[in-house]
């Protein structure tokens, strides 16, 4: 078997570790009741692999990744589609009024509702495949179309002033088709900007959380390094790269983690950590020094040359 990096196209690539699909489609069964054997098509192996040139690690077979049946699952849950988060402000503070704003993969319009509301003379526009996540955004008041991408830019050659995509780039397989097409439909000097989850985050030590980290939710693992290096091979300049601190938000998620890592240490350390009531000392940390851990995600900003 021959493989390739989806960013750069070369055979510098090499193998991590094999996963079992019996035990994947096992994992989603018991974490989230949803039967992804049909996505499998008989592959009793999925491979993680690491590009040599950008670091990137992917998952192989491409054709695995999850459908609109398979996001429309996570729909019921209230955390999978949070209407504004860290990043969403962080991205907001770029845009001026008048600009043009494509979200790829814009959920339910979120983001782009809250841009409305804040600059109603901006001109927004968002691409979903998720039909119930259109309807939602459409009764906002948001235009979104059912469109990929890569159709997109055909129409809509060098349009925009800034593009963005939350959470969007670690689902999607082929990563140079996907970001080449971003990029066509920016303006020379336009702003693209990508929020990808963290993969040196807090995160990176839950074992429950693996299961999402893998296809088909997940299709690839995202590093600052590796997306500092999407400019030695696409025509943009990485201005500016930003890590998200602890949110509160995700201050539980990060204390139980924490809390399974010292229990695992042994007795006398998680002992120690009961009767002093760590748990309420941390998150007092946590609230006036989110900084002090790596959180969930992180934003890359690159201009259009």
């Amino acid at each position: 078997m021959i493989y390739q990096s989806p960013i750069t196209k070369s055979n510098n690539v090499r193998i991590i570790t094999k996963i079992s699909t019996e035990e994947l489609t096992q994992k989603y069964l018991n974490a989230f009741k949803i039967d992804v054997s049909y996505l499998m098509n008989d592959i009793n192996e999925i491979s993680l692999l690491a590009c040599g040139d950008t670091g990137y690690k992917f998952y192989f077979p491409h054709h695995i990744a999850g459908d609109s049946k398979f996001y429309e699952h996570f729909q019921q849950y209230d955390w999978y589609y949070m209407p504004w988060k860290w990043e969403h402000e962080k991205v907001a503070k770029l845009i001026k009024p008048g600009m043009k704003i494509l979200e790829v993969g814009c959920g339910s319009g979120g983001f782009l509702e809250g841009v409305s509301k804040r600059m109603p003379s901006t001109s927004l526009n968002g691409l979903e495949l998720n039909q119930k996540a259109i309807e939602e955004a459409q009764k906002k008041g948001i235009n979104v179309l059912r469109e990929l991408i890569n159709e997109h830019a055909e129409s809509h050659f060098e349009t925009y002033d800034l593009v963005c995509s939350f959470q969007v780039l670690e689902h999607i397989a082929d990563v140079h088709a996907f970001l080449e097409a971003q990029i066509k439909t920016l303006k020379k000097g336009g702003l693209l900007t990508i929020a990808v989850p963290n993969n040196e985050s807090f995160a990176r030590f839950d074992r429950n959380n693996d299961i999402l980290n893998m296809p088909p939710h997940h299709m690839g693992l995202w590093t600052n390094k590796s997306l500092n290096r999407l400019q030695r091979i696409f025509p943009l300049k990485c201005i500016k790269q930003i890590k998200e601190p602890l949110q509160p938000y995700h201050f539980d998620w990060y204390l139980n983690i924490l809390e399974k890592r010292i229990n695992k240490i042994g007795k006398p350390l998680s002992s120690i950590y009961k009767k002093i009531k760590s748990k309420n000392i941390l998150r007092k940390t946590c609230t006036y020094f989110p900084w002090l851990v790596t959180g969930h995600t992180t934003i890359a900003i690159y201009k259009k040359i």
